[in-house]
């Protein structure tokens, strides 16, 4: 307790004495005394009550609709929407990398950089990469729609957008309270896949901790 709150709570007690002085004879300080400990009991237990509930309404599942949109694109756009929406695609991805420590990943293409008559509509993978984190939209083999809506975080200052309450960051405890369980779920090596199929959602987690968050349509699963 600092200087200042112990005066102002001295002060109090100072003031109920000198009322109590003053009207002890005149007010029924008893009475008073019990209704205003009634008073506070019933506070403390509203308080608690009110605690207990926040918390057990914390812990619940939220209540989240099958999503359809993310970081500004949704799902089924052409590869001009896209481009009208973020820009020409500073990236592509190419080929899967061969190394297994980064099995999953493919390799990134600089648009400005691509082969002799090749263009970025040319790829069904195309990545923009926004402060600290890239954005990937995948399209369907014909180049026709978007099916994947990706965003990878390199750290957790400059985050990705939420996606179903969950952000990169967030721990698996955190991810099942929001989403609850996951339709499927599986490791390999350092990380764990959870797919939500019924929020088209799917989670990526290394250390139990959200890394990177994708958006799928249900109808080009894997």
């Amino acid at each position: 307790m600092d200087l200042g709150t112990g005066i102002f709570l001295s002060s109090i007690v100072l003031a109920v004495v000198i009322l109590y002085g003053i009207t002890k004879d005149r007010w029924h300080w008893r009475r008073i005394a019990k209704r205003a400990a009634f008073i506070f009991f019933g506070l403390i237990v509203i308080g608690t009550a009110l605690g207990v509930g926040a918390y057990y309404w914390q812990e619940l599942p939220q209540k989240i609709e099958r999503q359809t949109a993310y970081a500004g694109l949704r799902l089924g756009m052409t590869q001009d929407e896209v481009m009208y929406v973020k820009g020409y695609p500073p990236f592509v991805l190419g080929e899967e990398l061969t190394d297994p420590q980064w099995k999953g990943f493919m390799t990134v293409v600089d648009t400005k950089n691509l082969e002799k008559g090749k263009r970025a509509i040319d790829y069904r993978d195309w990545s923009y990469e926004e402060y600290e984190h890239n954005i990937n939209a995948a399209f369907n083999p014909a180049r026709t729609a978007v099916t994947v809506i990706q965003c990878y975080s390199k750290d957790k200052v400059y985050r990705c957008p939420e996606l179903g309450g969950v952000r990169d960051g967030d721990s698996e405890k955190e991810v099942l309270r929001k989403l609850g369980n996951a339709t499927s779920s599986k490791i390999d090596g350092v990380t764990k896949e959870m797919s939500y199929r019924d929020f088209n959602i799917e989670i990526w987690l290394t250390k139990e901790e959200v890394y990177m968050l994708a958006l799928r349509d249900p109808s080009h699963r894997r």
